[in-house]
């Protein structure tokens, strides 16, 4: 993001750290980065700002980070990360495989195990063991609308995450299917910011949900009008998408369609930044649970 309207720079170039960390990238605001060379630029600057003699740790599982680094000033300490190696259980528990055993966590995704990775090679540049991480990282919940979990009950489960760019969609459907491959998952999301209801930027969502069974969109055509961007139809978000999603513009139609659905060895994912038009997010899982 920008830091105000009168400093265009975004706000991580304010930053001079010491140890800078750059997770895989995807390209996003494009109403204000409108390429996608203009928005890798922003990260080089970013990686530019860190002290000498600093650290920089980068997702080298993504080329655009790779290049990013392969390009750093020779007096920083360069450190590639990926996934954490883990194990999942039967029971859809994620644990950590490390040298002193097993680490069972209350996290899951290879997004998650990435940005894992990152914080503890950070931790190391400030002096703390692994072990001391490994010990804390098994208390941690998650970040509040990531992958978190609004309800369970039996074989059903509902998550909602903050997701709304396609590599986060891609990101989060993935994690949820392959954590319990055995039920069938519904995903559900609103196109709500600038980027995604722009009718230029659309394509990008193209399979972003193919890991569901049976894939949702939402979007409220006001809030395009509100957001002065040009008009979009439901054969335009489906055609984008593509994969059969359903696309809904009556939000009540919408939860009307998520009810019916059988709940049985099923996982709800409700992926939004806003709140499906008016939508109490946690009565609609709670609902779907059965708990209402």
């Amino acid at each position: 993001y920008l830091t105000s309207p009168i400093d265009p720079r975004p706000k991580f170039h304010l930053s001079r750290p010491l140890v800078g960390i750059v997770t895989g990238r995807a390209w996003d605001h494009v109403i204000v980065f409108p390429t996608w060379e203009m928005y890798v630029a922003q990260f080089a600057a970013f990686v530019s700002l860190i002290e000498d003699g600093g650290t920089l740790i980068f997702c080298k599982c993504d080329a655009a980070c790779a290049s990013v680094a392969a390009s750093a000033k020779s007096s920083l300490k360069i450190i590639g990360y990926e996934a954490h190696p883990c194990a999942n259980g039967d029971d859809g528990v994620c644990s950590l495989v490390t040298p002193s055993g097993s680490v069972p966590l209350k996290i899951f995704g290879e997004h998650n195990l990435q940005n894992l990775n990152a914080a503890m090679l950070a931790c190391e540049q400030a002096g703390v063991a692994r072990d001391v991480f490994y010990a804390a990282i098994s208390e941690f919940g998650g970040a509040a609308c990531r992958l978190q979990l609004l309800a369970s009950a039996g074989s059903t489960s509902v998550f909602y995450d903050f997701a709304h760019s396609p590599s986060k969609l891609r990101a989060t459907t993935e994690a949820v299917k392959k954590q319990l491959p055995q039920r069938k998952l519904y995903a559900c999301m609103e196109l709500h910011t600038f980027s995604s209801l722009s009718k230029s930027f659309l394509s990008q969502y193209r399979d972003a949900m193919r890991h569901a069974a049976v894939a949702y969109v939402y979007f409220n055509p006001e809030t395009v009008k509100h957001k002065q961007l040009s008009e979009i139809s439901t054969a335009d978000v489906a055609e984008a998408f593509g994969g059969g999603v359903k696309v809904f513009t009556d939000s009540s139609a919408l939860v009307s369609e998520l009810k019916k659905l059988s709940r049985e060895q099923a996982n709800f994912l409700l992926m939004s930044s806003g709140n499906f038009g008016g939508v109490n997010i946690r009565e609609l899982a709670e609902d779907i649970c059965g708990k209402a």
